[in-house]
């Protein structure tokens, strides 16, 4: 027999379930019924092992921003764990901490140093700092094994600082890249632009090898909306479409029509234009107002094209950060030159992929477009690496279709008014067993 006390606390414990809706096992599953979309998810027929399935423009659009609401299902309607990843590569780098010695300047020219490196080391990597805003320096790089016989190996690299106006950001570009060389000696030449003051240090100098694993990348279309040029901070502003929503871009590849120019460019990104938020009242009620969404800042670098006689440099590239939006806002700031003409942009997107455990013979589905649905915890993020080993295949997401039972809420449990009548009985059961306690300690005899 269940003591009375113990009793009265199971109950209102199953009340308590009852309006939260925290029923064990398929109750508290996700419910399919709230997914609006569905994707066939095709591989190998003897796929068994890790599919790996890229996302394209309408899972990114359509799916919450950080995927939580990605869900594989087997032709059983079993739920299958899967795990996101962008497919981003990787960078190790080895700093390097090389003697500096021989400082020179030559007034209103250049200034130098030279690097010892204590014997033969592998680098590819320089990063100079030097005073000042709003200039654009040369550098020159050359190297030697005796520092007596001197080879360049690096010319036309150039450090940029640029204060943004209108409201920009300021940004610098500090880094030089080296063909790989394991040289002891490094002389580094930084010359003086025309409006700099005599002496131009080199404040700060450091070196390092990056090793890179390249990402996966696909070519992506971008569409130019619209063009405007600032007078105010003397620069032109591209707003582009790159077609999906937190897409990651690897580069910007630029074409101008332009023969000879250098110009510093700023890039920024959102996803959309407006937002709706709640805000909180001081009664503590939320009012829901649309506002703007601020541009955050992506990356900054140079395009350039230099053309003298038979020999044409060009750098009309940008390469981007980790950062993903759908729209973005380009800043090419022109000085007192001419605006550019712009003949076309392209993209090179990194690949987000869709990774999961597949049983040959099995069918799967993927569901996406809820935005209440939870991020799911599952142990293969931890075993994916392991298991990646063994076998990975390509699979593709068929066309997308309607998910006939979104909004349907079929077998999705108890809902708010069945809980609600459910809590209702439950709590007049409590009610009814509290009434009948009091009751038998009245008639419980004296002592």
């Amino acid at each position: 027999m269940i003591p009375r006390g113990r009793g009265f606390l199971r109950l209102a414990c199953l009340a308590a379930l009852v309006e939260s809706g925290d029923f064990p096992n398929s109750l508290a599953q996700d419910n399919l019924t709230r997914f609006e979309f569905i994707r066939s998810i095709q591989g190998p027929s003897d796929g068994e092992g890790i599919w790996r399935v890229p996302l394209d423009a309408q899972v990114q659009n359509a799916a919450r921003r950080d995927f939580a609401d990605l869900r594989v299902v087997s032709d059983d309607g079993t739920e299958v764990a899967c795990v996101v990843r962008l497919e981003a590569g990787s960078e190790q780098v080895t700093p390097l901490t090389p003697t500096v010695y021989n400082r020179e300047f030559v007034p209103g020219k250049s200034s130098s140093l030279v690097l010892d490196f204590g014997g033969r080391v592998m680098k590819n990597s320089l990063r100079i700092s030097t005073p000042g805003k709003n200039f654009r320096r040369e550098v020159k790089v050359e190297a030697s094994e005796d520092a007596k016989q001197w080879r360049v190996i690096r010319e036309q690299a150039f450090l940029f600082q640029a204060e943004a106006g209108g409201g920009g950001r300021p940004f610098s570009k500090d880094e030089v890249d080296l063909p790989v060389g394991d040289h002891r000696y490094l002389r580094v030449r930084v010359f003086n632009q025309g409006s700099d003051p005599p002496k131009v240090e080199i404040e700060s100098i450091s070196a390092a090898m990056i090793q890179r694993a390249p990402p996966t990348l696909e070519p992506v279309e971008i569409s130019l909306v619209s063009t405007r040029e600032d007078p105010q901070s003397k620069s032109t502003e591209l707003i582009l479409d790159t077609g999906a929503r937190g897409r990651v871009l690897e580069v910007l590849h630029f074409s101008f029509n332009d023969a000879n120019f250098q110009r510093a460019v700023n890039v920024e990104g959102r996803d959309a234009e407006v937002e709706e938020v709640d805000l909180p009242l001081e009664d503590g009620g939320t009012r829901r107002v649309r506002r703007e969404i601020p541009w955050r800042w992506i990356a900054s670098g140079t395009v350039r094209r230099i053309s003298a006689g038979e020999v044409t440099e060009s750098g009309e590239a940008i390469k981007m950060g980790r950062a993903g939006f759908r729209f973005l806002r380009i800043r090419i700031y022109n000085g007192d030159d001419p605006p550019l003409k712009l003949r076309e942009v392209r993209g090179e997107a990194v690949v987000r992929s869709l990774l999961f455990p597949a049983v040959a013979g099995r069918h799967y589905r993927l569901y996406y477009g809820n935005p209440r649905a939870k991020q799911p915890k599952y142990d293969l993020a931890q075993l994916l690496p392991r298991l990646e080993q063994v076998r990975v295949s390509a699979a593709s997401l068929g066309a997308e279709e309607k998910n006939p039972a979104f909004g349907t809420d079929v077998a999705a449990g108890p809902g708010k008014s069945t809980r609600r009548l459910l809590l209702g009985g439950a709590l007049a059961l409590v009610l009814s067993v509290l009434i009948w306690l009091i009751r038998s300690v009245r008639r419980v005899p004296a002592h």
